[in-house]
């Protein structure tokens, strides 16, 4: 089987048209899918093409160029642009032998995790092969326990107030007897090849743990560096956020019925970072929707839906707009509630969600909304905010390989080192992370001595209307764990 790509070239900007590849079937693939592909190539260097194609699998990261010959003449069409400029435009076939490509890279890599992705189109290797989908991956917590018997948990104290909200988690665990080490790696990030990547010792800590807490992170600014988080993300494939939001008691706000849970598609969408200038003054950005991405996300879904008894799960897109992409998230979430016959399944325009919610919230108290990257990113604050905002709200990244729950607000660098941070977003992710643990128990005496503190009012921090320094409220938590 031969691979076979026809790019069209604008000027020196190129773009996949067709993918196909040559054998007795003559199988076509689809778009979508999960191999990065860039284009290191000049004209005047056919017939020989070389392109990048680089590999995530998990914390591996594998970049190399392979040839790519011309298999047919070239077509040349002139084209004019915006202004009245005119441009060529060439119509390219490449060819390679699958004989190449294995010879670089080991067949220990499924190729449900190779993505080809150039400026215009986003091309799915996986059917080439007839790999599985990844939505059966098994997303449970298998560590063991070390001789002490306890669990090994990773843990990244972050930037900015990070240290001091992750010192406040550390002694509550202790005092609450926790069955938990904490092994403390930073994440500071390094450009490698040009890209950003996080320290060895932080990705094999989290590879081996196969869990996180994580305080707050600062992306250096002008630096090169991408987000951190998304760095996170994207290196242990963390595919679902999940976003529970819910009213807390002693802490007034304009509602006081709101009990949200969101799943966010979190690997792809407008956050993919696929961009580029078609011409001066004129910026493309891609929004990548996969159907093995959606499913998965929606899979998870429906299962943590089981999970935390709640029987309703709602798709929230803008299939009316973008009928292509979130239509395909929304047919791969269709597909995926056939196997849940138990739970209802409905849909939801995204402006229409956020009416309802900021109008009643208790419309959704029983409902885990799932929703592609961007929609999540935007929604899960504005529920935030319904409930006094991001210093109240746990968040958890759930992974193939591991998962890393986190504080989702910022560094506060003003307050750092003052003893005025509040940790109730951390001590909840970390909540979240104890009964994805399966340590249901701890979780719940925790929660319920941080719920009472913040319910009784007495040692509250500045951003809960209150004096109490970092240490008093932690000492408070404290102090009520013997009495719940």
């Amino acid at each position: 089987m031969h691979i076979l790509i026809a790019l069209l070239v604008y000027d020196d900007v190129f773009a996949p048209a067709i993918f196909s590849s040559h054998s007795d079937n003559n199988m076509s693939t689809s778009i979508g899918g999960a191999l990065t592909l860039t284009m290191m190539c000049d004209m005047k260097t056919a017939p020989f093409f070389y392109i990048r194609f680089t590999v995530h699998h998990a914390s591996e990261y594998r970049s190399t160029f392979l040839p790519f010959t011309v298999s047919r003449l070239p077509t040349y069409l002139p084209l004019y642009g915006y202004s009245g400029r005119k441009f060529n435009r060439t119509l390219l076939y490449l060819e390679m032998s699958p004989s190449t490509f294995n010879e670089r890279f080991s067949e220990d890599i499924p190729m449900s995790f190779l993505r080809l992705h150039a400026p215009f189109r986003t091309i799915n290797l996986t059917k080439l092969i007839g790999t599985r989908s990844l939505a059966t991956a098994s997303h449970s917590f298998n560590s063991k326990k070390n001789s002490q018997g306890n669990y090994t948990v990773t843990l990244i104290p972050g930037d900015g107030i990070g240290p001091e909200i992750s010192e406040s988690v550390k002694r509550i665990y202790h005092a609450a007897k926790v069955p938990i080490e904490w092994e403390e790696v930073t994440v500071v990030p390094y450009l490698k090849d040009g890209k950003t990547v996080i320290p060895d010792a932080a990705l094999k800590s989290v590879k081996k743990n196969t869990v996180a807490l994580k305080g707050p992170l600062a992306t250096p600014i002008g630096k090169g560096h991408v987000s951190l988080n998304l760095t996170l993300r994207r290196t242990f494939n963390l595919f679902a956020n999940v976003r529970p939001c819910k009213s807390i008691v002693g802490y007034k706000t304009v509602y006081d019925n709101v009990d949200t849970v969101l799943i966010r598609e979190n690997t792809e969408g407008e956050y993919s970072g696929i961009e580029h200038m078609v011409v001066d003054g004129v910026v493309q950005s891609i929004k990548l929707i996969t159907k093995i991405a959606s499913e998965r996300c929606a899979r998870y879904a429906f299962q943590h839906a089981r999970d935390i008894g709640r029987n309703h799960v709602t798709a929230v897109h803008k299939a009316n707009i973008m009928r292509m992409s979130d239509g395909l998230f929304l047919d791969a979430c269709s597909e995926v509630a056939k196997d849940f016959p138990d739970v209802k399944f409905d849909d939801v325009l995204l402006d229409r969600a956020c009416l309802h919610i900021v109008q009643d919230p208790s419309l959704y108290s029983n409902v885990v909304m799932v929703m592609p990257n961007l929609y999540g990113d935007i929604l899960s604050d504005m529920c935030a905010g319904l409930i006094g905002g991001l210093g109240l709200t746990p968040s958890g990244n759930i992974g193939r390989d591991a998962s890393i729950f986190e504080a989702v607000h910022g560094t506060a660098p003003d307050i750092a080192g003052k003893d005025l941070a509040n940790p109730t977003a951390l001590l909840l992710s970390s909540i979240m992370m104890l009964r994805h643990m399966r340590l249901n128990t701890y979780a719940d005496v925790i929660e319920s001595a941080v719920l009472k503190t913040i319910a009784e009012g007495k040692k509250l921090t500045r951003d809960l209307g209150g004096t109490a320094s970092n240490t008093d409220f932690t000492n408070q938590i404290i102090s009520n764990l013997g009495s719940v």
